[in-house]
Protein backbone atom coordinates (compact mmCIF):
# COMPACT_ATOMS: atom_id res chain seq x y z
CA UNK A 1 0.00 0.00 0.00
CA UNK A 2 1.07 3.64 -1.08
CA UNK A 3 0.96 5.87 1.96
CA UNK A 4 2.25 9.06 0.68
CA UNK A 5 2.72 10.91 -1.89
CA UNK A 6 6.37 10.60 -2.05
CA UNK A 7 6.11 6.61 -1.97
CA UNK A 8 3.55 7.36 -5.05
CA UNK A 9 6.39 9.11 -6.74
CA UNK A 10 8.94 6.84 -6.68
CA UNK A 11 6.10 3.80 -7.35
CA UNK A 12 5.55 6.06 -10.55
CA UNK A 13 9.19 6.07 -11.67
CA UNK A 14 9.96 2.17 -10.62
CA UNK A 15 6.80 1.09 -12.98
CA UNK A 16 7.77 3.44 -15.95
CA UNK A 17 11.88 1.98 -15.65
CA UNK A 18 10.08 -1.46 -15.18
CA UNK A 19 8.00 -0.90 -18.18
CA UNK A 20 10.80 0.06 -20.11
CA UNK A 21 12.80 -2.97 -18.77
CA UNK A 22 10.40 -5.20 -20.10
CA UNK A 23 9.95 -3.60 -24.22
CA UNK A 24 13.86 -3.44 -23.67
CA UNK A 25 14.22 -7.63 -22.74
CA UNK A 26 11.61 -8.44 -25.20
CA UNK A 27 13.44 -5.96 -28.12
CA UNK A 28 16.21 -8.06 -27.78
CA UNK A 29 16.92 -11.94 -29.83
CA UNK A 30 16.33 -14.16 -27.37
CA UNK A 31 17.62 -17.32 -28.99
CA UNK A 32 19.49 -18.57 -26.10
CA UNK A 33 16.40 -18.46 -23.80
CA UNK A 34 13.62 -21.44 -24.48
CA UNK A 35 9.58 -20.24 -24.82
CA UNK A 36 9.00 -21.47 -21.26
CA UNK A 37 11.77 -18.94 -19.68
CA UNK A 38 10.96 -16.25 -22.03
CA UNK A 39 7.08 -16.97 -20.39
CA UNK A 40 8.56 -17.10 -17.26
CA UNK A 41 10.23 -13.90 -17.52
CA UNK A 42 7.50 -11.81 -19.33
CA UNK A 43 4.75 -13.41 -16.77
CA UNK A 44 7.34 -12.30 -13.46
CA UNK A 45 7.58 -8.67 -15.23
CA UNK A 46 3.50 -8.74 -15.67
CA UNK A 47 3.24 -9.51 -11.94
CA UNK A 48 5.33 -6.74 -10.88
CA UNK A 49 3.92 -4.25 -13.32
CA UNK A 50 0.47 -5.13 -12.16
CA UNK A 51 1.20 -4.68 -8.52
CA UNK A 52 2.71 -1.28 -8.49
CA UNK A 53 -0.20 0.04 -10.82
CA UNK A 54 -2.75 -1.33 -8.83
CA UNK A 55 -0.92 0.20 -5.67
CA UNK A 56 -0.95 3.50 -7.49
CA UNK A 57 -5.26 2.71 -8.68
CA UNK A 58 -5.75 2.31 -4.79
CA UNK A 59 -3.62 5.33 -3.51
CA UNK A 60 -5.13 8.12 -6.45
CA UNK A 61 -9.15 6.54 -5.75
CA UNK A 62 -7.85 6.88 -1.69
CA UNK A 63 -6.86 10.49 -2.54
CA UNK A 64 -8.91 11.55 -5.32
CA UNK A 65 -11.75 12.28 -2.75
CA UNK A 66 -14.01 9.43 -4.81
CA UNK A 67 -14.56 7.92 -1.01
CA UNK A 68 -18.17 7.12 0.18
CA UNK A 69 -16.76 4.92 3.29
CA UNK A 70 -14.68 2.70 4.43
CA UNK A 71 -15.16 -0.11 7.34
CA UNK A 72 -12.90 -2.85 8.31
CA UNK A 73 -14.21 -6.23 9.89
CA UNK A 74 -11.17 -7.49 12.39
CA UNK A 75 -8.81 -5.56 14.26
CA UNK A 76 -5.83 -6.66 12.37
CA UNK A 77 -7.78 -5.13 9.43
CA UNK A 78 -7.46 -2.03 11.45
CA UNK A 79 -3.98 -0.49 10.59
CA UNK A 80 -4.48 -0.13 7.17
CA UNK A 81 -8.06 1.43 7.29
CA UNK A 82 -6.15 4.28 9.34
CA UNK A 83 -3.90 4.90 6.48
CA UNK A 84 -6.77 4.62 3.71
CA UNK A 85 -8.76 7.18 5.85
CA UNK A 86 -5.88 9.93 6.32
CA UNK A 87 -5.15 9.28 2.70
CA UNK A 88 -9.02 10.17 1.72
CA UNK A 89 -9.15 13.04 3.94
CA UNK A 90 -6.03 14.36 2.59
CA UNK A 91 -3.85 14.74 5.36
CA UNK A 92 -0.05 14.31 4.73
CA UNK A 93 1.49 11.81 7.62
CA UNK A 94 2.87 15.68 8.75
CA UNK A 95 -0.34 16.93 9.54
CA UNK A 96 -1.87 13.69 10.99
CA UNK A 97 1.66 14.09 13.28
CA UNK A 98 0.83 18.10 13.83
CA UNK A 99 -2.45 17.38 14.86
CA UNK A 100 -1.34 14.27 17.21
CA UNK A 101 1.77 16.46 18.59
CA UNK A 102 4.38 14.42 17.51
CA UNK A 103 6.95 13.85 14.30
CA UNK A 104 5.88 13.17 10.82
CA UNK A 105 8.78 10.22 11.11
CA UNK A 106 6.52 8.55 14.32
CA UNK A 107 4.09 8.62 12.02
CA UNK A 108 5.69 6.95 9.51
CA UNK A 109 6.91 4.63 12.12
CA UNK A 110 3.52 3.86 13.09
CA UNK A 111 1.83 2.72 9.52
CA UNK A 112 5.01 1.48 8.31
CA UNK A 113 5.12 -1.38 10.94
CA UNK A 114 0.98 -1.37 11.21
CA UNK A 115 0.71 0.50 14.58
CA UNK A 116 2.49 -2.74 16.34
CA UNK A 117 3.95 -0.45 18.90
CA UNK A 118 1.32 2.28 19.55
CA UNK A 119 -0.23 2.30 23.38
CA UNK A 120 -4.42 2.32 23.32
CA UNK A 121 -4.42 5.98 24.37
CA UNK A 122 -2.83 7.16 21.07
CA UNK A 123 -4.77 4.65 19.03
CA UNK A 124 -7.86 6.29 20.15
CA UNK A 125 -6.10 10.11 19.82
CA UNK A 126 -5.30 8.49 16.17
CA UNK A 127 -8.97 7.28 15.57
CA UNK A 128 -10.41 10.10 17.16
CA UNK A 129 -8.43 12.70 14.51
CA UNK A 130 -9.40 10.92 11.50
CA UNK A 131 -12.81 11.17 12.65
CA UNK A 132 -13.16 6.90 13.08
CA UNK A 133 -15.58 5.50 16.10
CA UNK A 134 -14.15 1.75 16.56
CA UNK A 135 -17.00 0.13 17.57
CA UNK A 136 -18.05 -3.83 18.56
CA UNK A 137 -21.04 -5.21 17.19
CA UNK A 138 -20.88 -7.81 19.67
CA UNK A 139 -18.70 -9.56 21.68
CA UNK A 140 -19.73 -12.78 24.03
CA UNK A 141 -17.27 -14.48 26.16
CA UNK A 142 -18.61 -17.46 27.15
CA UNK A 143 -16.67 -19.94 29.52
CA UNK A 144 -13.33 -20.63 30.74
CA UNK A 145 -11.85 -23.62 29.35
CA UNK A 146 -10.73 -26.38 29.65
CA UNK A 147 -14.46 -27.15 31.49
CA UNK A 148 -16.38 -25.37 28.70
CA UNK A 149 -20.12 -24.68 29.71
CA UNK A 150 -22.50 -22.81 28.26
CA UNK A 151 -24.13 -20.16 30.04
CA UNK A 152 -28.00 -21.40 31.07
CA UNK A 153 -28.90 -17.64 28.64
CA UNK A 154 -26.59 -18.92 25.69
CA UNK A 155 -27.94 -22.30 23.31
CA UNK A 156 -25.45 -24.55 21.61
CA UNK A 157 -27.36 -23.15 17.94
CA UNK A 158 -26.69 -19.50 18.98
CA UNK A 159 -23.02 -20.68 19.21
CA UNK A 160 -23.27 -21.87 16.08
CA UNK A 161 -24.30 -18.92 14.52
CA UNK A 162 -21.80 -16.78 15.87
CA UNK A 163 -19.08 -15.30 12.90
CA UNK A 164 -15.56 -16.14 15.00
CA UNK A 165 -14.99 -17.65 18.12
CA UNK A 166 -11.39 -17.21 19.65
CA UNK A 167 -9.90 -19.05 22.46
CA UNK A 168 -7.94 -16.56 24.36
CA UNK A 169 -5.82 -17.30 27.53
CA UNK A 170 -8.58 -20.10 28.55
CA UNK A 171 -11.69 -18.05 27.48
CA UNK A 172 -13.85 -18.08 24.51
CA UNK A 173 -14.92 -14.61 23.00
CA UNK A 174 -16.88 -14.83 20.00
CA UNK A 175 -17.92 -12.18 17.69
CA UNK A 176 -21.43 -12.48 15.84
Amino acid sequence: MIKSAKQAALTRKQLAQLKQEKADYLSQPNEDVDEAALEYYTDSFDGLIDELEHDLREYEYLTGGHLDGLSCKTLSDLPNLLVKVRLAQGLSQKELGDQLNISAQQVQRYEANGYDAISFSRLQDVCEKLGINPAFQRITILAKSPTFLLPEDVMECAVSKMETCTQFEGLFICNS
